[in-house]
């Protein structure tokens, strides 16, 4: 399990827990329903600790735009910020979670 470090106010995760269970959801992304996949990584109390969001043909800008997006929302989980401080903003961007199995 991974060591948390407190600096003033922000709590830094030490790390990725080596061991991590991940569930990927089909999604659709924007006004144009993209159609894309959502990782999601967790272990144990450490509770969420990654995304992967992959939307988009490799190179083109909504792919890269998901990308900075997975990347911004793993660093905040990582230094403390809870996942609710994310939910918000994936439905103003226009992220929709569709079960794999409709």
């Amino acid at each position: 399990m991974a060591s948390t470090h407190n600096i003033g106010d922000l709590r830094l995760l030490a790390g990725i827990p080596q061991q991590a269970t991940s569930t990927t959801y089909d999604v659709l992304v924007g006004a144009d329903r993209e159609p894309g996949t959502l990782t999601v990584s967790t272990a144990g109390d450490a509770g969420i600790v990654a995304v992967d969001l992959r939307v988009g043909k490799h190179g083109s800008a909504l792919a890269a735009l998901a990308e900075a997006t997975a990347t911004a929302v793993t660093l905040g989980l990582q230094h403390g910020a809870p996942p609710v401080a994310f939910t918000g903003k994936a439905d103003r961007i226009g992220i929709q979670v569709v079960p794999a199995d409709a």
